[in-house]
């Protein structure tokens, strides 16, 4: 309280008015930056509190990345495979063999993916079931 009262008096003191009004828009300028910073060390504070899960996370991610490199590699080899039944002979008896091998190969695709976001969907429920067994404890 005196040092406000002191700064209060001071600023009286200055008779130009601008210079008085932007004084006055400084000191409260600072004391919203004070706010503002010790806000921010609270929140630092709580955050330091909340236990580091980036080894599950990395872990997880890892996984997500081996699958899908599987799930490409299936779908190469079932483009080479498409590749060379096209490259042997393409005649027009071929073409309803090659439509239902086509529409299979979609099939097979469209299952593929789901497949992985099943994947992904068990990993994250396990992971949070893990963080709930540990938020018991």
């Amino acid at each position: 309280m005196s040092q406000k009262s002191l700064l209060e008096t001071k600023i009286d003191k200055i008779k130009n008015y601008e210079l008085q009004k932007k004084t006055i828009k400084l000191i409260q300028v600072n004391e919203k930056l004070h706010n503002t910073i010790f806000k921010l060390k609270n929140d630092l504070c709580l955050l330091s509190n909340v236990p580091v899960k980036e080894d599950k996370l990395l872990k997880i991610e890892a996984e997500l990345i081996s699958s899908k490199e599987k799930n490409i590699n299936r779908l190469d080899q079932i483009k080479l495979y498409m590749w060379i039944m096209d490259a042997k002979s393409y005649t027009i008896e071929n073409y309803q063999v090659q439509n239902a091998i086509e529409s299979f190969v979609a099939q097979l695709q469209s299952a593929i993916k789901s497949s992985v976001a099943e994947e992904f969907n068990f990993i994250m429920k396990k992971s949070k079931i893990n963080g709930k067994k540990k938020k018991i404890k």
